[in-house]
Formats: structure tokens, C-alpha cells, sequence
């Protein structure tokens, strides 16, 4: 039971950590490429 509960418990982890630097990402790309951070994305953090 306990490895089950870890288990699941890494893989929603994982998935916060992989979704939250693909955001990041995608805003440096969009900052990179437009020169700021559009002011909608930026508030919606």
C-alpha cells in the first residue's frame, strides 16, 4: 500500500514539476521572440 501511495504520489509531482517548466519555457520563448511577456499570460500566474 505504502509503495502504491508513493508511487502515485511521485507520478502527480512529476507532472506539477514537467507541466510548471513547460510554462516557464513557453513564456521565455514568447518573451524571447516578442520582446515582453504579454500582460494577460503575465497576470494569470
Amino acid at each position: 500500500m505504502g509503495k502504491r501511495l508513493l508511487r502515485s504520489l511521485a507520478l502527480v509531482f512529476g507532472c506539477v514539476a514537467v507541466s510548471s517548466l513547460g510554462y516557464t519555457f513557453a513564456l521565455n520563448i514568447i518573451e524571447s521572440a516578442s520582446g515582453s511577456i504579454p500582460l494577460f499570460l503575465y497576470n494569470s500566474q
